[in-house]
């Protein structure tokens, strides 16, 4: 029973990378405006956005929204979500 919970909340979760002048997918994410994230190759720059049930990994989305910003240069969506699933 906690093993489902658990995976319940997992799935839950959301966080996403918003390109600067662009609008979050979802209404009512939280945001860190000191911190700024941005492609290796051309500078383009992205904060993350994500829900109270992400906010305690917020380093850890960050750091998944760096590489995955950077690994598909040049091709720069508004909007990149983020989830465990793209950690394997």
């Amino acid at each position: 029973m906690l093993f489902l919970r658990s995976w319940w909340i997992i799935v839950e979760m959301h966080a996403e990378a918003v390109r600067f002048g662009a609008r979050p997918s979802r209404f009512g994410l939280m945001s860190d405006a000191h911190y700024t994230i941005k492609c290796e190759a051309c500078l383009v720059c992205y904060r993350v956005h994500y829900d109270p049930d992400a906010e305690g990994s917020v380093t850890h989305w960050s750091l998944v929204a760096q590489e995955v910003i950077t690994a598909r240069h040049p091709d720069h969506k508004d909007n990149v979500v983020l989830s465990r699933l793209e950690m394997f």
